[in-house]
């Protein structure tokens, strides 16, 4: 059986190579990051996935353009995977939603 690390490196290996993957791995990383318990925060950290590494990842990959990208951008920056709204959250709304703003605009084109 594969181990829970390994699929994760496989994964991630997978979407950088293939673009059309690269949405959905930042949300499966969404979802296991996002509000859990420290032991959680911690596992993930140390197979070398956290809050502000998947962040950095998103922003790297968001530069293709790609608009579900963007969205996931949206969705990291209103969680603060950033870490720049840690003593003020409220302001994470403003920067999520040129992100949201942004996959709208280019989903219509």
């Amino acid at each position: 059986m594969i181990s829970f690390r390994k699929k994760f490196t496989w994964q991630k290996a997978l979407a950088d190579t293939d673009k059309s993957q690269r949405a959905a791995f930042i949300s499966i990383l969404i979802h296991a990051l996002n509000n859990r318990p420290e032991s959680d925060a911690l596992f993930f950290s140390r197979i070398g996935f956290n809050q502000e590494k998947t962040f950095r990842l998103a922003t790297l990959w968001s530069q293709d353009g790609d608009p579900q990208m963007d969205y996931q951008m949206g969705r990291l920056t209103l969680n603060d995977f950033s870490g720049r709204y840690a003593d003020e959250p409220y302001q994470a709304r403003p920067a999520s939603l040129k992100w949201f703003r942004a996959a709208a605009e280019k989903r219509r084109r």
